[in-house]
């Protein structure tokens, strides 16, 4: 399934491309309001539609609503679905979202459980949904995640732990913190 990303900053564009291919998405990414243009064009000369477009509100030079309006233009709302990010999402916005054909408007910072929940939504519209269309890796102990704990406090050192095994990874960081426990632990110094 193809999605759109229209985002200008480099580093918002990285992590939801990184998240959204993790997913199983073919992302591409529009980094202005001419790229994506270009891309919505390019993809109705083909005779396909992107199946999701997520866009920034504020990009520069253009407000998000208008390009929302663009790409219905180019893909209604049965085949294509729009979210929209804003800093600033206001319930306000409700009715202009909704006459732009905006599927979900997303606050940042945008966070990994609602785009998948959003993402997820979205792609299966007019679907029942007893087998979800994609799935979120997790990484067990031994997965390509390695986190190295500093902390010379007990108590924060428990309290990472403890949220770090409530998403999920577990033995290796426990086995890590102890030992970096020891090593850390404050030593006598004389001065002569």
């Amino acid at each position: 399934m193809k999605a759109l990303v229209v985002e200008e900053k480099k580093g918002n564009q990285e992590l939801v491309v990184w998240l959204m291919t993790r997913w199983g998405l073919e992302v591409e990414v529009a980094g202005s309001v001419e790229e994506a243009r270009a891309s919505l064009a390019r993809r109705k000369e083909e005779n396909e539609q992107y199946r999701v477009v997520l866009v920034n509100q504020n990009l520069h030079g253009a407000d998000g609503y208008d390009v929302a309006r663009e790409i219905r233009t180019h893909a209604p709302p049965e085949t294509t679905a729009i979210l929209m990010v804003s800093s600033a999402a206001s319930i306000l916005e409700d009715a202009r979202a909704a006459e732009c054909g905006i599927f979900r408007r997303l606050r940042k910072p945008l966070r990994r459980r609602v785009l998948w929940e959003s993402l997820r939504a979205a792609l299966t519209q007019g679907e029942i949904e007893s087998t979800p269309i994609i799935e979120p890796q997790v990484n067990g102990p031994g997965g390509h995640f390695r986190i190295l704990l500093v902390e010379d406090n007990a108590v924060n050192q428990k309290l990472a732990v403890r949220l770090l095994e409530k998403w999920g990874i577990r033995w290796p960081l426990r086995i890590m913190a102890r030992r970096l426990a020891r090593h850390c632990a404050p030593r006598r110094m004389t001065l002569s």
